[in-house]
């Protein structure tokens, strides 16, 4: 059921064409039209880490390992703050329908009928997998994003699994091991909350049903190349000037690798498992 709900998912129709990028906000757009708060949706290897630093050294805090964006039992109900207060990792609201509080990693979600016994970090799950997030998200506080090219997400993750499970010799470094990986994780791909959900398609996080013909969740949607222009023109909209992201910076794990030039395959198995990523953010 799990399988036939996911493939059903990654199967519905393209947008129309047009680039969500292109429409993200107007200059024009009424401020009266504005949430009094702006939550942020964090998409796993978009620059989520340094957005949520960012605001925590806003409110005069610092991220480390005895803070309690780390612990974060709060969200179990132990602490709730205004809403917007923080982001992502640092959270506490996060009204996930089914939630896991583990001592050290912190809180967790998943939708058991859906996914059976998987579960990500509450701030990588996806809003379109449940309803108390859609809510959360797009009705009591407006919510920006950060989108990614596919494949630089993608090879991104790469990074990131080798640096928390490093491997060994230079065939780990090779366009051919890039493309293995691929093979496994997306074109094998039957549980998108596979791997604390880094390989979910974006549009799961943008969108209801992660379709982008429907209901938008994530209001502000930023690309991840022009986000150090856009992102204080954001701020500014929402009287969070203090919320900077000069000095703070965020960067793929140093794998030992360099660069990796993706093999043909390689590249054909992330535009088809990423297409509608491709397509609603106007990517080429």
């Amino acid at each position: 059921m799990a399988v036939l709900f996911v493939m059903a998912l990654l199967g519905l129709a393209d947008a129309d064409g047009s680039s969500l990028l292109q429409t993200r906000y107007s200059p024009g757009e009424s401020e009266k039209d504005l949430k009094g708060c702006l939550s942020f949706i964090h998409i796993p290897k978009t620059m989520g880490g340094s957005i949520e630093l960012a605001r925590l050294r806003a409110a005069g805090l610092l991220w480390t390992n005895t803070n309690y964006c780390l612990g974060r039992l709060e969200a179990a109900g132990h602490h709730r703050e205004e809403p917007g207060a923080q982001w992502g990792t640092c959270d506490a609201n996060i009204p996930c329908s089914h939630v896991q509080v583990n001592e050290h990693h912190g809180m967790h979600c998943s939708q058991p009928d859906l996914f059976n016994d998987t579960w990500c970090s509450a701030w990588h799950f996806p809003p379109s997998f449940d309803p108390q997030l859609v809510s959360y998200y797009a009705d009591i506080c407006d919510s920006f994003c950060v989108v990614r090219h596919p494949l630089d997400r993608f090879i991104s993750q790469y990074r990131y699994w080798r640096k928390v499970a490093p491997r060994e010799g230079p065939g780990f470094c090779s366009a051919e091991q890039l493309e293995l990986f691929a093979m496994k994780g997306l074109a094998k791909q039957l549980n998108l909350l596979a791997e604390d959900c880094h390989l979910v398609p974006q549009v799961y996080y943008a969108f209801q049903d992660g379709n982008p013909q429907s209901k938008r969740i994530c209001r502000h949607v930023l690309n991840m190349t022009d986000a150090a222009e856009q992102f204080p023109k954001l701020m500014q909209r929402y009287g969070l000037e203090n919320v900077t992201l000069e000095g703070v910076h965020e960067h793929d794990p140093d794998d030992g690798c360099g660069e990796i030039a993706p093999t043909t395959k390689t590249i054909e198995l992330v535009k088809q498992f990423y297409h509608q990523d491709y397509t609603a953010f106007g990517f080429v």
